[in-house]
């Protein structure tokens, strides 16, 4: 009995060490949830209209290996195209790898596209 009260003082110590490592362990970690608003992009001061500019884009850019009956996705068509708006807007992107073989496309091509993906990738 004598043994164990002489060893309180080191078990509450492992004690407290054991209870912060556990602590420390099980905290969360914050994460930054984005705001979502109504607000229109300032970068996008006009509507980008599918059937005039997201077309001859994809036209001009795209079809050659991406249209039908090539390389999937097929870019061609209006549901294709909204579909995959992410991937394609990433590989025309600074880092992306599109179109292959060709000039990378002009910033403003890019943010044109990315406009309509803000404005809701309507087709209109």
């Amino acid at each position: 009995m004598k043994k164990i009260l002489k060893n309180i003082p080191l078990i509450l110590i492992v004690g407290l060490l054991l209870s912060r490592i556990i602590l420390v362990s099980c905290t969360k970690e914050k994460v930054a949830v984005p705001v979502i608003t109504n607000a229109p992009d300032p970068n996008c001061p006009d509507t980008i209209k599918f059937s005039t500019t997201i077309t001859d884009m994809m036209t001009n850019n795209c079809a050659g290996c991406h249209g039908n009956g090539g390389t999937p996705p097929d870019l061609t068509a209006y549901a294709s195209i909204r579909d995959n708006a992410s991937a394609i807007l990433a590989s025309m992107g600074p880092n992306g790898t599109m179109p292959k073989n060709m000039t990378k496309l002009a910033d403003t091509t890019v943010q044109k596209f990315s406009c309509w993906i803000s404005q809701g990738k309507l087709n209109n």
